[in-house]
């Protein structure tokens, strides 16, 4: 008899028949593949296709990470800094307000404007859904709050036939099962045991990954997996697990046209990024080969919680180029995507060593995404205007820094091009419109700068671009140690 889907998940989290040999699932082949055109050592220059979208961008490069409505404003107002087919990363667990601002930007465009609407936007491009992990891990009031709003809008989409506080209901429990569990596993085990309306929790979150993407017009998603921590040995079996439990529902809609690619997710806590920890790593890598060799997964998903902790530590910067470097290897073995999310400059180390994508934070930040608040006093107005990257020295300047090449010879931040390189007095006094306005539209142009010039220079068969420029950066960068 075929069991139900409660007790699919359930016996994947208590390791029975959780393998994808089973008699009554049916296997799908990848439908993705990486087609290299040109190596340098492990760099590679090709094309990334999607057979089921017919969809073909080039690769290696870097693509932008929107976690928020006014990162979506800052690249849809400066669309043609990219190019059409570059990829691009959006945070699920915004992605209800995402999508209202380019709903709201394209209702108020004019028939002139320079602007470009959503749909058209995601037609040429992967864009890819993923989920920060340490959501369900940390518990973060600002980061539960914002899952909960995203997860009661979108299930509307899922259960047409559900009231508003039906579904309000659903979001409040989940979110009370997040926060008890805080800083443990049990949120993963305790979704397979709650049901509500004769379905489990953890179909119900795995239904609000999937629509989300769906809605996103995503032709890839990573899923929302648990953190796997070297501190835990059984978060690698228990991320596993669920990997196979979302490639479980998607083949359930695989007949939907717009059933997106999925990405065997490893959401990797920066505490695993340590000497001692290699055995752990190679028990990784080992479980990543063998789910590749199912050839049912399109790709590999990479984020590492908290780079912050690992760029100030050479020997931890090479245990991550060490291992972004094998994870590209079984990546190339069966031609599929490697995405690394939100590396910001060490993307540029990790195309030298075979990533297909890495994706930055317009906001340059590497930490985790949620914050509840931020510094107070006097430091406080300064935060709020974020950062903006200097592309020759490497370094991320705050407001006052600006200001300083504004009075000096320069006259504001290097000339690169496309966007302006100062904010006006108005954007200087007010922080929403030096982000939406200066900073992250220069950021933006930097980074797709750097990604174009590190394709020139791997076409010229130069080796390790990426490297030879994070290690001639000024010795204030944080990025130094990433290069050779």
């Amino acid at each position: 008899m075929k069991k139900t889907m409660w007790e699919i998940v359930k016996d994947m989290i208590n390791g029975k028949n959780g393998s994808n040999s089973g008699n009554d699932e049916k296997r799908i082949s990848q439908m993705s593949e990486v087609v290299v055109e040109k190596t340098v050592n492990k760099a590679q220059l090709g094309t990334w296709i999607s057979h089921r979208y017919d969809l073909q961008s080039t690769v290696s490069c870097l693509g932008p990470y929107i976690k928020s409505d006014e990162d979506i404003l800052a690249v849809l107002n400066n669309y043609s800094l990219l190019d059409p087919d570059q990829p691009v990363e959006l945070c699920g667990i915004s992605l209800d307000r995402i999508l209202d601002r380019a709903a709201s930007m394209e209702i108020s465009m004019e028939p002139e404007s320079k602007v470009i609407d959503y749909s058209e936007f995601a037609k040429t491009r992967p864009i890819v859904v993923t989920f920060p992990s340490e959501t369900i891990r940390l518990a973060r009031d600002h980061a539960v709050s914002r899952f909960g709003a995203s997860f009661e809008e979108i299930m509307r989409t899922v259960h047409h036939d559900w009231e508003d506080d039906r579904l309000k209901a659903l979001s409040t429990k989940m979110q009370g099962l997040i926060k008890s569990t805080r800083k443990t596993y049990n949120f993963w085990k305790e979704i397979t045991r709650h049901q509500e309306d004769g379905i489990v929790y953890s179909r119900h979150l795995i239904d609000w990954t999937i629509a989300s993407a769906q809605r996103a017009r995503a032709k890839y998603m990573a899923g929302l997996t648990p953190m796997v921590d070297c501190r835990a040995p059984g978060s690698l079996s228990l991320s596993d697990k669920f990997n196979r439990v979302h490639l479980h529902v998607l083949r359930e809609s695989s007949r939907s046209s717009v059933t997106p690619h999925y990405l065997y997710t490893i959401n990797l806590s920066s505490t695993s990024i340590r000497r001692k920890s290699h055995d752990f790593l190679k028990k990784v890598l080992r479980t990543t080969r063998f789910e590749m060799e199912t050839r049912e997964f399109d790709g590999i998903y990479l984020a590492v919680r908290k780079l912050g902790p690992i760029y100030n530590d050479p020997a931890r910067v090479a245990t991550t180029v060490k291992f972004v470097g094998d994870l590209a290897e079984i990546a190339k073995d069966f031609r599929l995507p490697l995405c690394w999310s939100r590396a910001n400059l060490a993307g540029l180390r990790g195309l030298d060593q075979g990533v297909t994508t890495s994706t930055f934070s317009l906001n340059l930040n590497v930490d985790d995404m949620f914050l509840d608040g931020g510094p107070s006093g006097e430091d406080a107005e300064e935060y709020h205007f974020g950062y903006v990257m200097n592309p020759w020295t490497g370094e991320d300047l705050k407001r006052e820094n600006v200001k300083t090449s504004i009075a000096g010879p320069a006259m504001g931040m290097p000339e690169i091009g496309g966007v302006p390189n100062s904010p006006t007095q108005e954007q200087l006094d007010h922080n929403y419109l030096y982000r939406t306005g200066f900073s992250k539209p220069y950021n933006l142009r930097v980074m797709t700068l750097l990604s174009k010039k590190w394709q020139e220079e791997i076409r010229a068969d130069e080796k390790e671009p990426g490297a030879s420029y994070l290690g001639n950066l000024n010795k204030k960068s944080k990025w130094k140690n990433w290069g050779l």
